[in-house]
């Protein structure tokens, strides 16, 4: 006579026979498929009805910045200015002009830029505040393996 069987929970998809390498490759397919959904670091648009230099942000960089390597980083996150502030943004300054850009890691602020200028003019300061806030976070300079100097110190 067989042995009864007990069912297999959809929690645990292996079965008590299999290997430690199968659980650990279910596991790590598990995390895997979780981890893209969360972000640290978001770049934070704030903006407001009839703000024609904030359409323009919608018309030219929006839609093609989730195909780019910072939009792949950054997610953006839309906070319109006359709306009340988000909770987890708590630590950060409430701007007064629209667009205002805002850089936040784990809920801190990293930097802005306030105003929108254009596309080329936004990609080129947009760049320069990666660059910043990638800095202060590893003052290493990978590629020419120099340290990077994070302020002048004056006499």
């Amino acid at each position: 006579m067989k042995a009864p069987t007990r069912p297999v929970s959809p929690l645990l998809p292996w079965r008590a026979d299999r290997d430690i390498v199968h659980r650990l490759r279910y596991l790590l397919a598990l995390l895997a498929m979780l981890a893209p959904s969360v972000h640290a670091a978001e770049l934070i648009v704030v903006d407001q009805a009839n703000c024609p230099y904030c359409e323009r942000f919608e018309r030219e960089i929006a839609p093609a910045w989730p195909n780019t390597e910072e939009g792949r980083d950054l997610p953006l996150r839309r906070v319109n200015l006359h709306a009340e502030w988000p909770t987890d943004l708590e630590a950060v300054a409430r701007p007064t002009l629209t667009p205002t850009f805002i850089l936040v890691d784990n809920g801190e602020e990293q930097g802005r830029l306030v105003g929108y200028a254009g596309d080329n003019h936004f990609w080129f300061l947009i760049g320069q505040l990666l660059d910043k806030a990638n800095a202060a976070v590893d003052p290493v300079d990978s590629t020419a393996g120099n340290v990077a100097i994070e302020r002048e110190v004056k006499n």
